[in-house]
């Protein structure tokens, strides 16, 4: 019988394994050594089951997407603490976008397929929200370079995201 489970151990599934080894103990009609064997059957499986789960890659234009996102929340932070006291009134609407951008970078590690859609809406968003602040340059212009540049990486990690192959 350990050589029937030797030859077949590719094409028997957990259930049949369990059964068996069920009925081993049951009937005490398979030998220690065969019931040690169905036993280290039982969790070569599962740990192959655990490790397939594991090493499931992202791609790599979902890496460098997140990246890209990553550094733009962390512009659009910064350049909300240096101007926190010109414009307290948006103060915690930037907070809040810089949490969502940091939300959608998170995804992005994940290789979240239907990013692409949402950082599509939320750029052409940010690129309206520009012109208010383009028009005010010569006042803030580090207020309008930053958030340029925000926006600009926001812009770079859409075809990221887009040339990236579908999830399985």
């Amino acid at each position: 019988m350990f050589e029937f489970f030797k030859a077949y151990q590719t094409t028997i599934n957990d259930k049949e394994l369990t059964i068996l080894e069920s009925h081993a103990r049951f009937k005490n009609n398979i030998c220690c050594r065969e019931m040690m064997y169905l036993s280290y059957v039982c969790n070569l499986r599962s740990q192959k089951r655990r490790n397939f789960s594991m090493q499931q890659t992202i791609h790599k234009n979902y890496k460098i997407a997140a990246y890209l996102i990553f550094s733009a929340s962390a512009v659009t932070l910064i350049n909300h603490f240096l101007h926190y006291a010109d414009n307290i009134a948006t103060g915690t609407l930037a907070l809040e976008t810089t949490l969502l951008i940091a939300i959608l970078g998170y995804f992005a590690t994940l290789g979240k397929d239907w990013l692409k859609w949402v950082l599509t809406f939320i750029t052409v968003i940010s690129v309206f929200a520009l012109q208010p602040i383009l028009k005010e340059f010569d006042t803030y212009p580090v207020y309008g370079i930053l958030s340029v540049i925000a926006c600009v990486l926001q812009i770079i990690a859409m075809p990221f995201l887009f040339l990236a192959p579908k999830e399985r």
